[in-house]
Formats: C-alpha cells, sequence, structure tokens
C-alpha cells in the first residue's frame, strides 16, 4: 500500500494486476456533471463510486478542476471493484431500489 500525501480529503486508489478505480463518494461524482463510462463501477451500500484509471478518473478531475496532484489518494492493492454493478443512471437507480428492498423498507 502506497499512500500519496497532497493537502485535502483522502481518496483511495484501488489497483489490481490489469487495472486501477479511484473511489470517490457518488454525490461528489454527480455534483461535477462528468460524463462516466460503463468502466467505472458503484456500491450502492456505501454510495462510492469506483473511477475507471483511464478515462473516468480524468472526466471527474477536469469536470471539478482538480489534478491528479491535487489529491491525497492511499493505494490499496485490490480488485473489489471488479465485484460491483457497473456505474451508470439505469444501474444506480435499480441498486438503490434493491438495497432498500435487502434493508426490508417497504414492506
Amino acid at each position: 500500500m502506497r499512500t500519496f500525501t497532497n493537502s485535502g480529503r483522502r481518496y483511495r486508489f484501488f489497483t489490481d494486476p490489469g487495472h486501477g478505480w479511484l473511489e470517490v463518494p457518488r454525490p461528489e461524482v454527480v455534483a461535477s456533471g462528468a460524463n462516466i463510462s460503463a468502466y467505472s463501477y458503484y456500491d450502492p451500500v456505501t454510495d462510492m463510486a469506483y473511477l475507471e484509471e483511464d478515462g473516468d478518473v480524468w472526466a471527474w478531475l477536469k469536470a471539478t478542476g482538480r489534478d491528479w496532484s491535487s489529491l491525497s489518494v492511499m493505494e490499496v492493492d485490490s480488485s473489489m471493484p471488479r465485484r460491483l454493478a457497473v456505474y451508470g443512471p439505469e444501474a444506480i437507480a435499480q441498486l438503490r431500489v434493491q438495497a432498500v428492498s435487502d434493508l426490508g423498507y417497504g414492506r
């Protein structure tokens, strides 16, 4: 695990031998207005987005007026994001309904 220390909020960057994803709270992604592809993932339990390193991270950074060096990033060696649902408006809406249902609300 490597930690890149810069000022500001700390983000986790998940990496495996083939790829990487920056963990960002979904509300931050939505508020940025960045166009996020289906190569990123979403966890409805934690409400975190996992932005794909080659395009989506850069789209989010550009939309927020940041650059990589402005972030405080902790690197985590894990392919955990690959087990999550694909990021997208339909998937997020569907997963929120499923998460509420799993918690027993609306019964």
